[in-house]
């Protein structure tokens, strides 16, 4: 559970510099500004905290087919697949324009996004947050990377939610600072992001590497539980 929440808030809190820089304009273009004080803050923490809950659905769908995986494969195994994929993804670029959405779920997504941003109800922003979780991006492939590796439902929605959460803050800054970034600075936070997405590519190496290491690479029984390695025999 502490890499769990660890990795999570790490690759959230440092991804959201990606976030900003490639999606500030899509949350600067959000409505939120046409709310008064007190409806526009419970817009942006309805938007984020659904936005969560998306990432959330997802971590579900991916830890059950981890948990499907880990049936044929250990679970250190697919944990060290996973930081080999994540480093990939960072040494060729490319390879995230190969992962393709399907055309007919891209007609489907656009559909409902375009009904969520012209609803005038209280449910608007909530929807639009959802739904813009399901938005094709090389950081979610990244978390969904980690996520697949704990090879359980819960653990997946949990890793997939805190992650969305830590992805928040900088991005409610950027729309309450309504602060526009420019090309250099957008290159500066991509990097920073792709430094932090490098760093938990190796950990999910070292992680499923079984060295005994605490936090880091645990030991792993025979059944695939964490031994508890600070106790002494």
């Amino acid at each position: 559970m502490y890499f769990l929440v660890t990795s999570a808030l790490i690759l959230g809190l440092g991804g959201s510099l990606h976030c900003v820089g490639m999606c500030g304009p899509l949350v600067l273009g959000l409505p939120f500004h046409q709310l008064e004080d007190k409806r526009k803050w419970l817009a942006i923490f309805s938007y984020f905290l659904s936005k969560a809950l998306g990432y959330g659905v997802i971590g579900l769908l991916v830890g059950l087919l981890g948990s499907s995986l880990k049936l044929v494969i250990w679970q250190q195994v697919l944990s060290i697949f996973s930081g080999i994929f994540i480093l990939l993804l960072f040494a060729f670029p490319y390879l995230k324009n190969k992962i393709k959405v399907n055309s007919k779920f891209n007609l489907f997504f656009n559909k409902l996004y375009g009904k969520a941003l012209k609803n005038k109800s209280v449910f608007k922003f909530p929807a639009l947050g959802f739904l813009n979780a399901f938005l094709p991006c090389g950081l979610v492939y990244t978390a969904m990377a980690i996520a697949i590796s704990f090879a359980s439902v819960d653990k997946g929605f949990a890793f997939m939610f805190i992650f969305g959460l830590g992805t928040a803050p900088l991005l409610i800054a950027t729309i309450v600072l309504n602060y526009k970034f420019n090309l250099q600075k957008r290159k500066s936070f991509k990097m920073a992001s792709s430094i932090f997405t490098v760093i938990l590519g190796i950990l999910l190496i070292l992680r499923g590497l079984n060295l005994g290491i605490p936090h880091i690479s645990p030991s792993f029984t025979e059944e695939g539980k964490v031994e508890n390695c600070c106790k002494h025999k």
